[in-house]
């Protein structure tokens, strides 16, 4: 993978490079410990996406993706991230089956998505805000 990836930036904490969790929050204050490779929010079904897929794959240690929180209203970007890992995108490039309002991935190409979705398995943990919960889902992946 190309280096023009990384880094995307964004509003999202690096923890351990070697780690092989990565944790997506939706309206959800909550830090994990220092074992996860990055984490941080997800506003935006769009642009947001695309920040954590480009920033995802450019560590190949990262194999999931915990998505934990209440999703946004309107932007569905948590459903949205779900949706591309397992649909991808259209030819006008719109996440296929995405709920949010303008689910479009206009910066990254098929290559990256692509390698996403082989790198990667997402644990769906949407409407979930135990901090307890959660930290036992990811924590059984190190």
């Amino acid at each position: 993978m190309e280096e023009v990836y990384y880094p995307w930036g964004g509003d999202f904490t690096p923890c351990n490079p070697n780690g092989c969790v990565a944790v997506v929050l939706l309206n959800i204050e909550y830090t994990p410990n220092n074992k996860v490779a990055i984490f941080g929010p997800l506003k935006t079904e769009n642009i947001g996406v695309e920040k954590i897929v480009a920033n995802v794959i450019s560590n190949p240690n990262i194999r999931y993706i915990v998505v934990c929180g209440e999703d946004i209203r309107g932007h569905r970007s948590g459903e949205s991230l779900l949706s591309l890992h397992k649909n991808g995108i259209d030819k006008q490039n719109k996440i296929i089956n995405a709920p949010g309002a303008i689910p479009y991935i206009e910066n990254i190409n098929n290559e990256a998505i692509d390698r996403f979705q082989k790198q990667i398995e997402i644990i769906n943990l949407i409407g979930e805000n135990d901090k307890e919960n959660i930290d036992k889902t990811w924590m059984t992946k190190e």
